[in-house]
C-alpha cells in the first residue's frame, strides 16, 4: 500500500479533528466527526481483515470472509443513512474529511520531530523530580518537629525555608533544562497541550451555548431511583434551563419535589438516568436511557411494521385475478361434456361407431391442449405477479431493516460517546485564559485546574455536610489538596483569608464543627466552597435551617461573594420572598417537573400555574391587617387541570415566561394576564 493511500493513524485523527473543532468550527459538526471517525475505523479494519485473508489458513478463510462482508454492508449503511444530503453537504463533508486527514499527518510529522528534543530533557527532570522529592521529605520532618513544640514562629520560619529551597531547585531545573535542551520544554508543553485538546475534541461541545454566554445547560434531564421489585422514583423528569454567566438562577418548589437532586445531578454526585447537564460548553453529564429505550422502540416498531407489510402481502397476493383457476373449471367442464356426448351420440348397434368416438375425442382433445396452453400462460402470468409483489416487499422490509441497523448503530455510537464523556469530564482541563499561541496554553493554567472543579456546592444541612472528626483548617484545606495544592503556608493563608471574608476569624481554624453555632456552620460550608474559587455555585436551601437574622447575614454573604468573584448560582429555596430578593429568574419546580419560569418581576407580575399562586399565597407579610384577611390557596392537580384529552408541554407565553399547560390552559392563562394587567394600571391610577 502506498504511503498517499495508507489511512491515517486513528489517534492522529482524532486530534486533528479536535484542532478543526477549536480553530474553525464553523467548518466541523459533532456528526461530521463521529460519522469520519466510524468510517475510517471500519475503513482500516477491511483492510486488516483483507491482509488477514491472504494468509489465512482454509478452516477460518470462510469466517474472515464473512467478516469483510459484515464490514462492506457497514459502510454501505452509513452512505445509505446519507441519502437526502444535498450535493452542498457532501461536498463538505468530503472537505472536512480531506482537511483532517492533512492535519493528521501534519500533527504526527511535528510529534515525531518534538521526540528527539524531549528525550534529551528527561534525564535532567528525572533529576529535579528527585531532589523535590527529598526536599519535600525533609521538610515534613522538620515541619512536624517544629509543630511538636507549639511554636508558630518555627512553622512559618520552616515553611519560609521551604519555599526559598524550592524556588532556588525550580531554577536550577530551568537552568539545566535551557542547556541540555532549549527547545525542549517548550516541545514537551505543546505536546502535553495537543493530548488535552485531543481529549476535549472528542467531548462533546455546543459552541452556541458558549456564543450565547449559557454557564450550564441542562437538557432534557431525568434522575429516577430504583426502588426494587420493578419500580422507579422519578425523582426529576424531563427539566431543561439554561443559566447566564454572573446570573443568580432561583429553584423553588416543596419538599421532595426534587430540587436537591437536581442540584446533585449537576454537580455528579448523581449519575444522571437521561439527559445531558452542559458547563461551558462542554457536555460534564449524560444519562443513556433515553438512547436504550430508542434501541429498543426501534426494534419492537420495526417487528410490526414487517408483520404490517406481510399481511399487506398476502392480502395483494390474495386478491390477483386467478385466470388459471377460470381455466380449471372449463377443463372440467369440457370433460363432461365430452363425457355426456359421447353416451348421447355413440350408438352400440352402429357399425361406425368406433370411428365416431374417436372424432368427438379428438375434437375435445384440440380443445383441451387450448385450454392447458392459455393455462399455462396465465399460471406464469400469475405467478410473475406474484413474484413481484413479494420482491416488492422483500426490499421494503430490507430498506426497513437497515434503516433499523444505521439507528441502532447510531443509537449506540450515542452510548458509547455519553459513556466518553461521563468518564472523561473530570478529566478535562482548561487554560485559564488561552493565548494566540494554543501550544503555549498550558504555561499560564494553574497546576490541576480542572473544569469541573469550577462547580461547587453548599449543602443544605452544615451539621451533616462536616466532617465532625476534622477541624475547620482541614475541611477547608481538603479541595485544595485533591487539587494537587500541598504547599502547606500557601494553603493556611489561603484558609485565613477565605475565614475573614465568611464573616468568621482565622484562630476558628483549629475548631472543630460541634463547637459553632448553626449559622457559623453554614458560614464554613461556604468558606469551604468558594475557597476552589468556584465559577458556578450551587446553593442547596443555605437559610432554611437559620434564624431571621443568620439569614440576611447569609444572603448579604452570598451577594457579596457574587459580585466579588463573579460567580453564576443556582440558588434552591423553599421561599419565594427570599428568591425575589436574590435571584435574577426563578423557576417553580413540582414532582419533578418544572411548572413555571421566568423573571423574578414577571413571575410576581403574571403568576400563572395554580401552584406558583399557592406558593405565593403561602408568603407572610409583615401587616396584620392584611395577614388576618390572607388567603391560602391549596394547589389540587385532579380539580385544577384536566390532561385526558391533551398533555401540558413547556411552552413560552410571554417572553422569557414558560409555563406547563396545554392548548386550553394556554387560552386562560393569556386572559389571565390581560386582567392582571388591566388591575396594575388601575392601582397606579
Amino acid at each position: 500500500m502506498s504511503e498517499e493511500k495508507k489511512p491515517a493513524n486513528k489517534g492522529f485523527l482524532e486530534s486533528a479533528i479536535g484542532f478543526l473543532h477549536r480553530n474553525e468550527p464553523q467548518f466541523i459538526r459533532d456528526d461530521d466527526e463521529k460519522k469520519f471517525l466510524r468510517v475510517e475505523g471500519l475503513r482500516a479494519d477491511l483492510v486488516a481483515k483483507k491482509e488477514a485473508l491472504k494468509n489465512a489458513s482454509d478452516a477460518d478463510k470462510n469466517a474472515i470472509q464473512s467478516q469483510i462482508e459484515d464490514i462492506r454492508d457497514t459502510l454501505r449503511l452509513y452512505s445509505l443513512s446519507h441519502w437526502n444530503d444535498t450535493d452542498a453537504e457532501r461536498l463538505r463533508h468530503k472537505n472536512v474529511l480531506a482537511r483532517s486527514r492533512v492535519l493528521a499527518k501534519d500533527y504526527e510529522r511535528q510529534t515525531l520531530a518534538r521526540q528527539n528534543d524531549i528525550s534529551a530533557l528527561l534525564p535532567v527532570k528525572a533529576e529535579f523530580e528527585k531532589k523535590e522529592k527529598a526536599l519535600l521529605s525533609a521538610h515534613k520532618t522538620a515541619l512536624k518537629k517544629a509543630r511538636s513544640t507549639k511554636d508558630g514562629e518555627a512553622v512559618k520560619a520552616e515553611n519560609k525555608a521551604y519555599l526559598d529551597k524550592l524556588a532556588a531547585i525550580e531554577k536550577d531545573y530551568a537552568d539545566a533544562a535551557s542547556k541540555a535542551a532549549p527547545e525542549a520544554r517548550k516541545h514537551l508543553l505543546a505536546l502535553e497541550t495537543d493530548r488535552d485538546a485531543s481529549r476535549l475534541a472528542r467531548v462533546s461541545y455546543k459552541k452556541n451555548l458558549v456564543d450565547e454566554d449559557v454557564i450550564l445547560s441542562v437538557r432534557h434531564m431525568k434522575q429516577f431511583f430504583d426502588m426494587g421489585g420493578g419500580y422507579k422514583t422519578k425523582a426529576v423528569h424531563d427539566v431543561s434551563f439554561d443559566i447566564k454567566r454572573n446570573e443568580c438562577f432561583g429553584l423553588v418548589g416543596e419538599s421532595g419535589c426534587g430540587k436537591t437532586t437536581t442540584g446533585r445531578c449537576i454537580i455528579k454526585l448523581y449519575d444522571i438516568t437521561s439527559g445531558a447537564v452542559y458547563y461551558e460548553g462542554y457536555r460534564i453529564s449524560g444519562g443513556v436511557r433515553f438512547n436504550e429505550k430508542e434501541i429498543k422502540w426501534s426494534r419492537i416498531h420495526t417487528k410490526e411494521k414487517i408483520k404490517a407489510l406481510r399481511e399487506k402481502e398476502r392480502v395483494e397476493i390474495a386478491s390477483i385475478p386467478l385466470k388459471s383457476t377460470d381455466i380449471v373449471r372449463r377443463l372440467d367442464d369440457l370433460n363432461a361434456a365430452e363425457k355426456a356426448e359421447i353416451e348421447e351420440r355413440a350408438d352400440p348397434n352402429d357399425v361406425d361407431r368406433d370411428d365416431l368416438i374417436l372424432s368427438i375425442r379428438n375434437d375435445y382433445a384440440r380443445q383441451r391442449a387450448e385450454l392447458e396452453s392459455l393455462k399455462t400462460t396465465a399460471s406464469m402470468a400469475e405467478s410473475k405477479q406474484a413474484s413481484n409483489i413479494r420482491s416488492y416487499y422483500e426490499n421494503e422490509i430490507k430498506t426497513l431493516c437497515a434503516k433499523e441497523r444505521i439507528h441502532v448503530q447510531e443509537q449506540r455510537e450515542e452510548i458509547k460517546h455519553i459513556k466518553y464523556d461521563n468518564k472523561h469530564a473530570n478529566k478535562l482541563m482548561l487554560p485559564d485564559g488561552l493565548p494566540e499561541d494554543a501550544n503555549m496554553a498550558k504555561v499560564q493554567r494553574q497546576p490541576n485546574h480542572r473544569l469541573v472543579n469550577e462547580i461547587q456546592m453548599i449543602f443544605q444541612d452544615p451539621v451533616d455536610s462536616l466532617d465532625p472528626r476534622m477541624t475547620v483548617n482541614d475541611i477547608i484545606q481538603e479541595g485544595l489538596r485533591i487539587q494537587g495544592k500541598h504547599n502547606v503556608a500557601e494553603n493556611e493563608r489561603k484558609v485565613a483569608d477565605i475565614l475573614n471574608k465568611v464573616g468568621l476569624i482565622p484562630e476558628y481554624a483549629s475548631r472543630y464543627p460541634h463547637e459553632f453555632s448553626g449559622g457559623q456552620r453554614q458560614r464554613i460550608g461556604i468558606a469551604r466552597s468558594i475557597v476552589m474559587n468556584p465559577k458556578f455555585l450551587i446553593c442547596d436551601e443555605p437559610i432554611s435551617a437559620l434564624d431571621v437574622s443568620i439569614r440576611a447575614q447569609i444572603l448579604n454573604l452570598l451577594n457579596d461573594v457574587k459580585d466579588e468573584m463573579g460567580v453564576s448560582i443556582l440558588f434552591i429555596a423553599h421561599d419565594l420572598s427570599v428568591v425575589k430578593y436574590f435571584c435574577d429568574r426563578i423557576a417553580v419546580m413540582y414532582y419533578g417537573n418544572l411548572v413555571e419560569l421566568a423573571t423574578s418581576d414577571e413571575l410576581f407580575k403574571h403568576p400563572l400555574h395554580p401552584y406558583t399562586k399557592s406558593l405565593l399565597s403561602a408568603i407572610p407579610k409583615p401587616d396584620p391587617a392584611s395577614e388576618k384577611n390572607r388567603v391560602r390557596i391549596v394547589y389540587k392537580p385532579s380539580e385544577v387541570h384536566d390532561y385526558s384529552h391533551e398533555k401540558p408541554s413547556f411552552q413560552e407565553i410571554l417572553p422569557g415566561h414558560f409555563v406547563l399547560a396545554n392548548a386550553p390552559e394556554m387560552a386562560k392563562y393569556r386572559q389571565e394576564i390581560v386582567v392582571l394587567d388591566e388591575k396594575a394600571k388601575a392601582k397606579e391610577k
